[in-house]
């Protein structure tokens, strides 16, 4: 079992780090994994001038072999006057293509189009620097997905464990969102399956609501 707490916030989005002119083999961290996860959400529009923002406490569950992703949160929207507290899991189930959404009774199903992501730094993802944390060196990988996603992911040189990771992307309803994710207590090792059970009453009652989910992890540090 492998396990890493996430220090120092400060490296994230403080600038860029000179790249490397040496080659550096891309990691792939453990199939079976799970960690909590400390979350930050901003999003603006900018022709209305409007904000979101939210602090997440998530727990993520990863799941390769078995092509599965959970993650429970405790959403936090500060975006009004008072902080408004949203209990959400969500369940990707790549083997049937789909996504289920639950809050308290509610239920929402929408359709996954993607495979899972895999637990190994794409091709495409450039090396920006190395560094040390306390006594555990790591590596910095940058990576554009699409047109409008851009990622920064930290991870250790030993196990390719999530340290952090940060993302921009567009939204249709934002000009940007901004997503920060601090990694603890990641644990590798075989995930209990009834962490991805189905409610019964989603099997009854859910709703289809859309065809693509609007999230969708493109590489499973940067759910």
């Amino acid at each position: 079992m492998y396990r890493m707490t996430a220090v120092f916030p400060a490296i994230l989005f403080i600038g860029f780090f000179a790249s490397s002119a040496h080659a550096f083999s891309r990691c792939c961290g453990p199939k079976q994994w799970t960690s909590a996860v400390a979350q930050v959400v901003g999003e603006y529009n900018i022709d209305a001038d409007f904000y979101g923002l939210s602090e997440v406490d998530n727990r993520v569950y990863y799941d390769f072999p078995n092509k599965k992703i959970a993650s429970v949160q405790t959403v936090t929207n500060e975006t009004g006057d008072q902080p408004v507290i949203t209990h959400i899991k969500q369940i990707m189930d790549y083997n049937l293509k789909k996504t289920w959404t639950i809050e308290g009774k509610n239920c929402t199903t929408t359709d996954l189009t993607e495979d899972i992501p895999s637990p190994c730094v794409p091709d495409s993802a450039s090396h920006l620097s190395s560094q040390m944390l306390i006594n555990e060196p790591v590596d910095v990988w940058f990576m554009k997905i699409g047109n409008t996603s851009i990622h920064r992911v930290t991870l250790t040189q030993k196990d390719c464990i999530p340290v952090s990771a940060s993302a921009l992307v567009d939204k249709p309803t934002y000009d940007f969102v901004m997503t920060v994710n601090l990694y603890q207590n990641v644990s590798a090792g075989p995930i209990d399956p009834k962490i991805f059970q189905i409610p019964a009453f989603c099997k009854k009652n859910s709703i289809h609501i859309q065809k693509k989910p609007l999230r969708v992890p493109t590489v499973p540090w940067l759910y």
